[in-house]
């Protein structure tokens, strides 16, 4: 299966379908915001050209407020952001995602076309497609799981 079967590009999107995304120099306070709105827990975080320089999750914000105090609010996204960041494509497969995600310990990974954003996958979306795909014989019986 390739990961564009995953990927919730629907629910992290604005009006015209592009991903919602993070300025690298936006206030963090904008960035939580903008993850509260839409109910999500991390952002790929662009250039202006639209360019994926890092990603900001709520973890990021949280260590950022325990290294620097209140003074984490007045700082940048770019500032609090994960440089180094793992991505995907479309043409992933789900093995392969589910094996970086458990490897490198993520929750969120972001898809991009080129260097650009196209979407987010979760463990959450992953774990529900999974689920979507087992039978209800295999989704109940706990030898599944052993």
């Amino acid at each position: 299966m390739l990961i564009h079967h995953v990927t919730r590009t629907n629910d992290i999107s604005d009006n015209d379908g592009k991903p919602v995304t993070a300025s690298i120099d936006a206030q963090i306070l904008t960035t939580i915001a903008d993850l509260h709105e839409h109910g999500i827990g991390i952002l790929p975080v662009c250039l202006d050209d639209g360019t994926l320089c890092g990603i900001i999750s709520e973890r990021d914000i949280m260590r950022g407020l325990a290294q620097h105090g209140p003074a984490a609010l007045k700082m940048t996204t770019g500032d609090l952001m994960t440089k180094d960041v793992v991505t995907c494509t479309n043409a992933c497969s789900v093995k392969d995602i589910v094996d970086q995600m458990a490897a490198n310990g993520f929750r969120h990974m972001p898809v991009v076309d080129g260097d650009k954003p196209v979407g987010v996958v979760s463990s959450k979306d992953v774990i529900a497609y999974l689920a979507e795909r087992l039978s209800k014989k295999e989704f109940t019986s706990m030898s599944f799981w052993i």
